[in-house]
């Protein structure tokens, strides 16, 4: 029995027709342009493996305490707790990350062009970090980590990728606890103390402010707004909530700017609504219960609270700005014979060729997906 014929028979050595190739993921960008561009690539890879090893394997730095040498970034690591109000600085290293690969889409097809002007940043860098050796000063290293990082990236792939790159190695000096930060915490605590008292009595809920105490006036329940009650640790944490969301959503600098100031308000009165949602449970339900519900009263109102209010702000700088609608698609109708047929007032003009990513050979060889970096 003969087979049956294709209804488009390809002849022998005829090319063959383009093929469609589903668009690289981010590791494929990532490979892709390290196979294309080795120099620059062998590089970074050297600078990071050099950074590496001087901020993980070398000890520089001397604790009287413990009588020995540490890293910067076992001390890093050490300062990230309750006291520095830095518990979330273990996130930023994944944030940081994730900007990277968000941002690797903008670089595909950019030609790196090696800059000299990045040897300024990154010598400034090394300064730092010896300063902070020579000091005993660990902040100066690592404040000098992103200025080597972004040196290293402008000197081995260009202004176009020092550009792209340039967020994602600033969101570094967030994984930096801010000196002095407790004594900050003190008029936070008033501040806080003196707009949670004037909020319950607004809503019915007598309250008396003293100090940073704040107590029913039935003397049925009373607490002490202590410094991680003051909102800092709910600042520092939507600070950086703010700037990647900002980053993420905004296009020009002056809307990022101005979504990042309003993060300090947005943090202070979250953390007022924080102390008067305790105020309530414990009204309702006892003084116990409100220490209970202080445990989690940031995660069920202050951070929802910063981000739809984020969200809204950010509605109101896009005011009016709407995004592009696809093109309708052609209405079916069905003929006599059962079939569908598609009209439109263009019927007599030729369709236009599809944009897409092909990949070209003739029908004896295999086609292999290439991609241009």
């Amino acid at each position: 029995m003969s087979e049956p014929l294709s209804p488009n028979p390809v002849p022998a050595g005829a090319p063959a027709a383009p093929v469609a190739l589903p668009p690289p993921l981010g590791h494929e960008l990532l490979l892709g342009w390290i196979r294309a561009n080795p120099t620059p690539a062998a590089l970074l890879g050297a600078l990071v493996a050099t950074l590496g090893a001087f901020y993980a394997a070398v000890p520089l730095f001397y604790v009287p305490a413990t009588h020995r040498f540490i890293t910067l970034s076992r001390w890093i690591w050490d300062a990230w707790n309750p006291e520095t109000h830095y518990q979330h600085g273990t996130l930023v290293p994944f944030i940081i990350l994730f900007l990277i690969w968000n941002a690797l889409p903008k670089l595909r097809g950019v030609r790196p062009k090696p800059s000299l002007a990045g040897l300024v940043p990154f010598v400034l860098g090394v300064g730092l970090y010896l300063l902070s050796a020579r000091a005993l000063q660990r902040r100066l290293g690592w404040a000098g980590l992103p200025f080597m990082l972004w040196g290293g990236v402008l000197y081995a792939a260009g202004w176009r990728w020092a550009r792209v790159l340039l967020f994602p190695i600033l969101c570094v000096f967030f994984l930096i606890p801010v000196p002095g930060i407790d004594q900050a915490t003190v008029q936070l605590q008033y501040m806080s103390t003196k707009a949670a008292s004037v909020v319950c009595n607004a809503i019915g809920l007598k309250m008396v402010a003293v100090g940073t105490t704040l107590r029913a006036v039935d003397d049925s329940f009373q607490f002490q707004v202590i410094g991680d009650c003051s909102g800092i640790n709910s600042l520092m944490a939507i600070t950086l909530m703010t700037a990647v969301f900002a980053h993420l959503t905004q296009d020009h600098l002056w809307q990022k700017l101005l979504l990042f100031a309003s993060s300090v308000p947005v943090a202070l009165v979250g953390n007022v609504m924080r102390l008067t949602g305790i105020m309530l449970v414990a009204k309702c339900f006892g003084q116990a219960a409100g220490g209970w519900f202080d445990n989690i009263a940031a995660y069920v109102i202050s951070f929802p609270f910063a981000f739809g209010t984020l969200c809204l702000v950010n509605k109101l700088l896009n005011w009016g700005k709407r995004a592009p609608f696809p093109p309708p698609l052609p209405v079916s109708r069905a003929t006599d014979d059962g079939d569908y047929d598609d009209h439109d007032d263009h019927d007599n003009e030729p369709p236009a060729p599809p944009r897409q990513l092909v990949a070209t050979g003739s029908a004896d060889e295999d086609v292999t997906p290439t991609y241009d970096y």
